[in-house]
């Protein structure tokens, strides 16, 4: 089973409605939509599982991008995920979604409405305290977010 991101979710969105948009490339094993400890709300991202490789690097490709319940999705690797080293070992070069439509993640960040761009940076200010850890896993894997932030 192979996992990928989906950022940018509307907070009403329901995993029904993840499994249903991304089976258009193939059948979803699962949806993960992450929820805050503290209020149990969505925090505006989700999981997809497929159950092979192929089919998870088809819907980063396709997927990313496209529009559910308003909003424009972010489709990427995960970071817990051997996807990105399948994609270089069949020849795939795939742009990490704060680059996707050519912007760079300060421009998709500077283009947010403020509140929205206040939750993303309160997001990472909340993971640094509670996980330091993981912060500078998602930190080092997506270098381009610090300086954006």
């Amino acid at each position: 089973k192979v996992d990928i991101f989906v950022g940018n979710l509307a907070y009403n969105t329901t995993e029904q409605e993840i499994a249903e948009a991304f089976s258009a490339v193939g059948e979803v094993v699962g949806v993960r939509i992450v929820l805050d400890r503290d209020s149990g709300k969505p925090k505006g991202f989700a999981f997809v599982e497929y159950a092979d490789k192929a089919t998870a690097l088809s819907a980063i490709r396709n997927l990313d991008g496209t529009e559910l319940n308003g909003r424009s999705l972010r489709v990427s690797y995960s970071n817990n995920s051997s996807l990105r080293s399948y994609a270089e070992e069949v020849g795939e070069k795939i742009t990490d979604s704060y680059q996707s439509g050519g912007k760079t993640l300060d421009a998709v960040i500077e283009s947010m409405p403020p509140p929205e761009a206040y939750d993303v940076l309160a997001n990472m200010k909340q993971l640094i305290e509670k996980d330091p850890a993981q912060a500078r896993v998602l930190l080092r894997a997506h270098p381009a977010l610090g300086p954006a932030l």
